[in-house]
């Protein structure tokens, strides 16, 4: 067994260099002249990200966010298989994973060995656009979350943060998503149909998505000046573990975002409306009827200016400030951060972050720094 580990980090550090040396990976590019396989492009990617949080007040003192953790490891696979020069077959596949998890160190230990985060598959046209089944990213996380991912203690602020679990209510990605996107001029459509999925078990309940659709649009008003909008609905079922009275909820998610490029800028906004799908976690024993608390809004906004650095150690630093906030009935939490990021040669870059929290249930401040590889 120790072997086996010891193979695994050795392998995982030739990684590391590999990806350190040319920056991207590319195990197989198409027109390799392969029998069978010139036609195919496989290409390997990931990001490794170690972090180090201080949760002010010592309410966490000893726990294994003093002593540093996986902040979000993850490696992505990814295949083409091009029919002609219009039509292609692909698939995707990416992983997340805690590093301290494979070599059994449980003081560092920050979640579950592996995670799906997407398995999908696929066919895509330069003129029809691209149609995909599996594990992916929602319409509404693509269009109006994602441009508010740019800093480390982010997601506070939109259902990915707030919902059930990102994993299955496609605040952030689903399983059994339907996705169509194509591209009309400057405007982008994104388009998802919502297949049942099985029970998901969270505390004393269990969650249940049936169908659902989503839509969603991205408009390029200059080259630097985006806009999105989307909308999504599912129907899902709630009951408590061990009985089976269950109750139907219709839960919809609206919302707009808007990101803005000049020079060196980067600035960002979005803000939503979601009907029946935040928990009510105030009483773990509520009837399955009032599970969610029925009305919830939220907006999130980032500003950061990136400096060129000429040294041949450091690539450039962005000092930014971003803001998330959620309400729902008497329900406040509000956070706002500063943070700067350095980037450095290969891929490398190091965050360091502040959290000011002001919430209905007393949330500290925390200082958090992250080391991130991507490759």
């Amino acid at each position: 067994m120790k072997l086996m580990k010891a193979f695994t980090g050795c392998a995982f550090l030739g990684l590391c260099y590999a990806s350190a040396a040319h920056a991207e990976i590319t195990l197989l590019q198409r027109g390799n002249d392969t029998p069978y396989l010139s036609n195919l492009n496989l290409e390997v990617g990931g990001s490794v990200r170690g972090a180090y949080s201080n949760e002010m007040g010592g309410q966490d003192d000893g726990s294994r966010n003093h002593r540093g953790v996986d902040d979000g490891t993850r490696f992505r696979f990814r295949a083409d298989y091009y029919l002609n020069d219009d039509w292609r077959l692909l698939a995707y596949y990416e992983v997340g994973t805690d590093v301290a998890h494979w070599f059994g160190d449980n003081r560092h230990v920050n979640g579950k060995g592996t995670d799906r985060r997407q398995l999908y598959a696929g066919v895509a046209s330069k003129t029809y656009g691209q149609l995909t089944y599996g594990k992916q990213e929602g319409v509404y996380y693509q269009t109006i979350s994602k441009p508010l991912d740019k800093w480390v203690q982010d997601k506070k602020g939109q259902p990915a943060g707030f919902g059930f679990n990102s994993n299955y209510d496609n605040g952030e990605r689903s399983d059994g998503l339907i996705n169509y996107v194509n591209t009309f001029g400057d405007f982008k459509l994104l388009a998802e149909v919502m297949i049942p999925t099985r029970d998901v078990w969270k505390g004393s309940y269990i969650y249940r998505r049936g169908g659902g659709a989503g839509l969603a649009g991205q408009y390029s008003v200059t080259d630097d000046l985006t806009l999105g909008a989307a909308y999504t609905y599912q129907d899902v079922k709630v009951h408590r573990n061990g009985e089976s009275n269950q109750h139907d909820f219709d839960q919809h998610m609206v919302g707009a975002s808007v990101d803005w490029t000049p020079g060196q800028w980067y600035l960002a906004a979005s803000a939503g409306y979601y009907k029946d799908y935040v928990p009510n976690n105030v009483d773990p024993d509520i009837n399955p009827s009032n599970y969610f608390v029925g009305n919830a809004r939220s907006w999130e906004g980032f500003v950061g200016y990136t400096f060129d650095l000429p040294t041949d150690w450091a690539k450039s630093i962005q000092p930014y400030a971003a803001h998330s906030s959620t309400r729902w009935r008497d329900f406040d939490q509000t956070y706002n951060y500063i943070g700067v990021v350095t980037r450095f040669p290969y891929q490398f870059s190091l965050w360091i972050e502040r959290q000011f929290a002001n919430t209905s249930d007393n949330q500290a401040d925390v200082n958090k720094i992250r080391l991130r590889y991507d490759f």
